[in-house]
């Protein structure tokens, strides 16, 4: 499996950009949302062992009533596989450790470890699943759940152990780009808009700048330790005209298809 993963700081219109790529109605399409690489994964999965509740997920699959719903049982299904997953990410999750180390919130620590193995795992579960041509594109993976990923990786790590880390290695990055005072003046528009974004609730004015300006500076620290391990960048103006955003992420995404 090969994963092109966006990333960009949050208001930066990803979620926006992501959901127009991946837009059914638009043909030719050379490789697969995160919906349907899940459902893919579970229909391709063979079972080792005797009977056990995925063989009704499976089953439900091929349900034409249940063809809305075939995200969700195919979350379910790969869910519940047992695995120990860790060793394929573990330097990424090491890093993200010692980053989180310093944060007294532990309840914060927790929440953030646990969004980033969620997906770590699952993108470990689809890749152990799908051909290895599949190209699977996502919006929210494990890298944008990660913190502590820069430069000063180099110093601290000098014998490369990222390179086994399935996380850190994905096919290809999609940078969303904008300039920090665009994303706050954004923020603001979508607050008085009544869109209450769960990383900015409760942040006052000030607050929100200095959240959205650390957030980019993380953003681009993140994406240049990438660039500088090897892994081919992308880089989107958000703020450029939509469908000739769309057209290059494109014809960027067809140079890994076979």
């Amino acid at each position: 499996m090969k994963v092109i993963e966006f990333l960009g700081p949050s208001g930066v219109g990803k979620t926006f950009l992501y959901s127009r790529l991946v837009d059914k109605s638009i043909p030719d399409r050379n490789f697969l949302s995160v919906q349907e690489a899940h459902v893919r994964a579970a229909t391709n999965y063979r079972f080792k062992v005797g009977l056990n509740k995925n063989i009704l997920y499976k089953a439900l699959l091929k349900v034409p009533a249940f063809k809305d719903k075939r995200y969700g049982v195919s979350v379910r299904m790969l869910n519940s596989l047992e695995r120990n997953l860790t060793n394929q990410y573990s330097f990424s999750l090491s890093v993200l450790s010692e980053k989180l180390s310093n944060v007294t919130d532990r309840s914060l620590v927790q929440k953030r470890t646990k969004a980033f193995q969620k997906r770590a795992d699952d993108v470990c579960v689809l890749n152990n699943i799908l051909d290895n041509n599949d190209v699977v594109v996502l919006d929210e993976g494990p890298l944008h759940h990660h913190h502590g990923l820069s430069s000063e990786l180099f110093s601290k790590y000098p014998s490369e152990p990222w390179l086994n880390d399935l996380i850190v290695n994905p096919a290809a990055i999609i940078s969303c780009e904008l300039d920090a005072d665009e994303v706050f003046a954004r923020a603001l528009q979508r607050r008085k808009g009544g869109v209450k974004t769960f990383s900015h609730r409760g942040l006052s004015e000030s607050e929100l700048r200095d959240y959205i300006e650390q957030n980019v500076a993380e953003y681009r620290s993140k994406i240049s330790f990438l660039d500088k391990i090897g892994i081919p960048v992308l880089r989107i103006d958000t703020g450029a005209a939509l469908w000739g955003n769309i057209k290059e992420i494109r014809e960027f995404i067809s140079c890994f298809s076979s």
